[in-house]
């Protein structure tokens, strides 16, 4: 094939860029598989939805663990449970109602969570130090919990960040290898 005229030479490139440039894919046209059921969560006693830390299956497959924190209000990004008397660790049924929840005063701001194959949930207390109370012993800590809330372990000392072995700082996530 000769280049040496320009009007094919810029149709062979056109035609070679078209080629490269991904096509606009399936999902993209079509209508969304998903669906949000805004009624789904059920809270007890009027409880208000907080911000969601992470959410996780229960090894059952049909249950869903979900770290809400306490207060829903936007001034205490960061804190939301530093007062409050709230479980926010909970379980939801397949219905969205609460089954199980937990870890009250445990955490001023609870944000990761896993479960491992023997149904213990592991959460993080992710909290900066400016949002520690002097004094408070809570924060930068791991919590290993059985499926009814009782404390099985706590990595890191609560309230005490580091970069030694036995400290963390603001955890956001915890991973368990099952």
């Amino acid at each position: 094939m000769s280049f040496r005229n320009p009007i094919l030479s810029l149709a062979a490139v056109l035609v070679f860029v078209s080629l490269l440039v991904p096509q606009q894919s399936a999902a993209q046209n079509s209508t969304n598989a998903y669906m949000i059921d805004e009624g789904w969560a059920k809270l007890p006693n009027g409880r208000m939805m907080g911000a969601v830390g992470k959410a996780k299956v229960d090894p059952d497959g049909r249950h869903i663990w979900a770290v809400i924190r306490c207060d829903a209000g936007q001034d205490r990004f960061g804190s939301e449970c530093l007062d409050s008397d709230l479980d926010p660790v909970l379980k939801f049924d397949p219905d969205g109602n609460v089954v199980e929840s937990f870890g009250s005063g445990l955490f001023i701001w609870p944000h990761g969570i896993d479960v491992d194959s023997d149904g213990n949930v592991w959460v993080t207390d992710a909290v900066s130090d400016n949002n520690i109370p002097a004094g408070d012993d809570r924060g930068h800590h791991v919590i290993k919990f059985s499926s009814t809330g009782e404390v099985l372990m706590t990595l890191g000392p609560p309230g005490e960040q580091g970069d030694g072995p036995n400290n963390f700082t603001s955890p956001s996530d915890v991973a368990i290898a099952s």
